[in-house]
């Protein structure tokens, strides 16, 4: 009779590479199994809390959609108020709440952004300025309109001056994107190997999955805590900014500004009085992947064009808010509300 003899190594081996693959599918199981219950756990609690932040202002409708828009005070002019990349309406509510009620105030949300309905056109200019003005107007919020504008929201308020002209009597924009940066600082991006449509924000793929898995509201902490000055705002940010709608909103946003630029580059605000407010302190832009001098020649070509911007009206000036870095309406809110005022 043969014997067949075992090589104990071939089987050490064999039993080894089974434990591991058998390690390996338990592994991949558990983590399947935990975001099953992360997913579960985050639909559950953004439907249950979303009910403690109901819409400050009104839903309105947009031409098929409703935009929430938020209306204080009463008289003329309206104050209208539009945020940049990312802001929602309670980005502005110191400002708003700091002016006098015998004036008309109003911020609203973006089609994505907080309470707003998700966008269902594309995010151009054109669009986002005619569903706002189609939402003041049923509304009942009428003009004359002072406009105020910060960051890429200083574009689409000069793109609502253009086409809405005539009822329009003042313009205030704060640290206000020009249409010519993009044009003068992508290579500079590009060159640092930087993406000029994700510089300065964190891929938005990652913030989408972070929020669906609950991840972001199981460590919002320690992810969001230094963002936020109270518990209530950290929270209103979890259960109703922070949503995928609002991620979509941004993204497409992004996807359409070179449009927008081009929209703007043969504009001008005739002798409409324009009060162009600039950062006084630079960003440090080597966190977001630029050398130091980089960083300084993407600043000073902000800088430029913000001087820039005070020349498309005849009845302009330009003011440097010193203690300020890009959000001024939060670093000096002193000086936007006497601007506003003025």
């Amino acid at each position: 009779m043969e014997v067949i003899r075992r090589n104990k190594k071939t089987d050490t081996s064999s039993r080894l590479m089974k434990r591991a693959f058998m390690s390996m599918v338990l592994l991949i199981g558990l983590i399947v199994t935990i975001l099953i219950g992360s997913y579960t756990y985050e639909l559950i609690a953004a439907k249950r809390e979303a009910k403690n932040y109901p819409p400050l202002g009104q839903l309105v409708d947009a031409d098929g959609y409703n935009l929430h828009i938020l209306q204080q005070g009463s008289g003329s002019p309206t104050i209208l108020f539009e945020g940049g990349s990312g802001a929602p309406s309670t980005y502005w509510k110191e400002i708003a709440s700091s002016l006098p009620p015998n004036v008309t105030v109003v911020t609203y949300d973006r089609a994505g952004y907080n309470w707003s309905d998700k966008h269902v056109t594309k995010r151009t200019g054109e669009n986002i300025v005619t569903e706002l003005h189609t939402a003041l107007q049923n509304s009942d919020i009428n003009g004359p309109y002072i406009l105020v504008g910060h960051s890429i929201g200083g574009m689409y308020t000069r793109l609502f001056a253009e086409k809405y002209e005539a009822e329009v009597v003042g313009m205030l924009l704060l640290d206000a994107r020009s249409e010519h940066f993009s044009d003068r600082t992508n290579k500079i991006l590009e060159n640092a190997g930087v993406d000029p449509q994700q510089f300065g924000s964190p891929p938005t793929n990652l913030l989408k999955f972070l929020k669906a898995s609950g991840l972001l509201r199981i460590f919002k902490e320690p992810l969001l805590g230094d963002y936020y000055e109270t518990e209530r705002e950290l929270n209103e940010a979890i259960n109703v900014t922070l949503t995928s709608k609002y991620y979509e909103a941004i993204q497409d946003e992004t996807l359409e500004e070179q449009g927008l630029e081009q929209a703007l580059k043969k504009t001008s605000m005739g002798n409409i009085p324009l009060t162009v407010i600039s950062k006084g302190k630079d960003a440090d832009l080597t966190v977001f992947g630029l050398s130091k001098e980089e960083g300084n020649l993407f600043e000073e070509i902000w800088y430029d064009e913000q001087k820039k911007l005070s020349n498309l009206s005849t009845d302009s000036k330009f003011l440097i808010a010193k203690n300020s870095g890009h959000e001024i309406a939060k670093d000096e809110l002193e000086l936007v509300v006497h601007e506003i005022k003025d």
